[in-house]
């Protein structure tokens, strides 16, 4: 008999300079882990076990708007 297990761990990050506002990185890490008891629904089980991760950047070239009025 296996007993039931589960196990989640997220993990982020951001990093946005404050003097300079063009630059913008995330990052997400995320590790899952269940395994379902083996008598569970007349034995039959699915184990899950997966880990996704992501990162994103960007980098704004373009000068700031300038306002045009009266």
């Amino acid at each position: 008999m296996i007993d039931a297990r589960f196990a989640e761990v997220d993990l982020g990050l951001a990093y946005r300079p404050v003097d300079h506002n063009k630059l913008n990185l995330l990052a997400m890490v995320s590790y899952v882990y269940d395994v379902d008891p083996s008598n569970q629904m007349g034995g039959l089980y699915v184990d899950e076990k997966g880990r996704v991760s992501v990162a994103r950047g960007s980098l704004s070239a373009l000068k700031p708007a300038t306002k045009v009025g009266r």
